[in-house]
């Protein structure tokens, strides 16, 4: 499940979030909520294309297959 929130950007930037960061909400005994950035998981730095795995369509993969122009013999581009 993927729940979003939006968050005014003055917020935002004192929390120092980027987009796709957590947060973790805490409902306060007199009812405020509190809201802090979730610690990061420990363990390697996630791949930055492993969100892209499996999103190409054949559209878009056509389109990258016919944007190649032949090159002539002896071209040095």
């Amino acid at each position: 499940m993927k729940d979003q929130v939006t968050i005014p950007k003055p917020l935002r930037d004192h929390l120092r979030l980027a987009p796709g960061d957590h947060l973790e909400f805490e409902i306060l005994p007199d009812g405020r909520a509190q809201i802090r950035k979730a610690e990061a998981e420990s363990g390697p730095p996630p791949d930055r294309f492993a969100r892209l795995v499996g999103r190409a369509s054949a559209g878009l993969t056509r389109t990258f297959s016919s944007a190649r122009t032949p090159r002539s013999p002896g071209c040095a581009c």
